[in-house]
């Protein structure tokens, strides 16, 4: 088979895009791109703080349904003892885990303090977010006691309850706090 081109659709020396022109649309392609990366980050990072701030509210209801049959909060020194005495208020749904535990390391804590019936349960957020209705909208100036514990065995005053994420802080690292539980200031 044989092709006629006609003498008008023939390509012309010359015709073509410049180096330079072709350079310039590939960084407008990839500064798109690098922008699509950074927004879809941001987005998984705010939907990850939903899930936490939804944990964190299952587990302080976990913990109220536990004070209706009991006289003080879970009394416990690990996470695991935590998961024992509460899975039963979870009504078969698994208990709460950070979503990025694996990659952060980040996790939930839960302080107690034993002569008094106080707990919180608290999260450190990727994002800096004020949360209504959490410790340090409803408490101010409130110190956890000596005899607080964090589930680590850590002393309360490494968790600090703020919005804020440079003075928000969980066993040394900074961020926006969420704290949930019941103080008795």
């Amino acid at each position: 088979m044989r092709i006629n081109f006609k003498k008008g659709y023939r390509l012309r020396h010359g015709s073509g895009f410049t180096l330079i022109e072709l350079l310039v649309v590939v960084a407008i392609l990839g500064l798109l791109a690098s922008l699509i990366v950074i927004s879809t980050n941001e987005s998984r990072a705010r939907g990850r703080d939903a899930r936490r701030i939804a944990d964190i509210q299952a587990m302080t209801d976990a913990i109220e349904l536990f004070l209706d049959e009991n006289v003080l909060p879970p009394d416990i020194t690990t996470w695991p003892a935590l998961q024992t005495d509460l899975e039963e208020y979870f009504r078969g749904k698994a208990f709460p885990q950070d979503p990025n535990f694996s990659e952060s390391g980040n996790y939930y804590h839960y302080v107690v303090c034993t002569s008094q019936r106080n707990y919180l349960v608290a999260s450190l957020l990727e994002t800096e977010k004020d949360i209504l209705g959490d410790i340090d909208d409803t408490v101010t100036g409130y110190t956890l006691a000596s005899e607080c514990v964090m589930d680590d065995n850590s002393a309360p005053s490494a968790l600090n309850c703020s919005d804020v994420i440079t003075t928000g802080s969980v066993n040394g690292r900074n961020g926006s706090v969420l704290c949930q539980g019941y103080l008795d200031s």
